[in-house]
């Protein structure tokens, strides 16, 4: 009986806690659709390749980065768009609106949940004809922690981080 008793309060956790994170729900659903990229980078990578590259700046980010994961949308015009999914989770999300960037063709907005001085979570939406894309990174993290290094990671979005003030 305490055996069924656990599985069951293990299985409820697991369910309860999948079902407060729009993000994996939506990783999992687009998981393998034509078109559609989903990367799942764990702070345990991270960690390895500030080991293996002795930078000091990735291993300053991987001390303060839960992890960050991304979702390429480049079906170009066809149906799957996670953008209109996120929009309620955003709005009932306690998010801040910290940039909006308008282009021509695209439009890049970046979020975040904060306490003060440091971000616990980040949205980086992109929103193009070509593709759409979502970043998240989660952790308590300060935004020096990613400014230094915005620049050097190629992910779509990621050069208007410099341009955030918390203040």
């Amino acid at each position: 009986m305490k055996r069924i008793v656990l599985l069951a309060a293990a299985f409820l956790m697991v369910f309860s806690s999948y079902a407060n994170d729009p993000i994996k729900e939506l990783m999992s659903k687009y998981k393998g659709e034509k078109g559609i990229t989903t990367i799942n980078i764990s702070n345990g990578l991270l960690f390895l390749l500030s080991c293996v590259d002795n930078d000091d700046e990735l291993d300053k980010m991987s001390k303060n980065l839960d992890g960050i994961r991304i979702i390429v949308d480049e079906s170009r015009g066809e149906k799957v768009r996670f953008t209109d999914e996120l929009k309620e989770y955003i709005a009932k999300g306690g998010y801040e609106e910290m940039i909006t960037v308008n282009e021509e063709d695209e439009k890049v907005r970046i979020l975040i949940k904060h306490n003060k001085e440091k971000i616990q979570e980040m949205l980086i939406l992109v929103d193009s004809d070509d593709e759409n894309v979502l970043v998240q990174m989660t952790g308590d993290f300060k935004l020096s922690d990613l400014g230094d290094i915005s620049g050097d990671i190629h992910i779509h979005g990621m050069e208007h981080v410099k341009d955030i003030d918390l203040k």
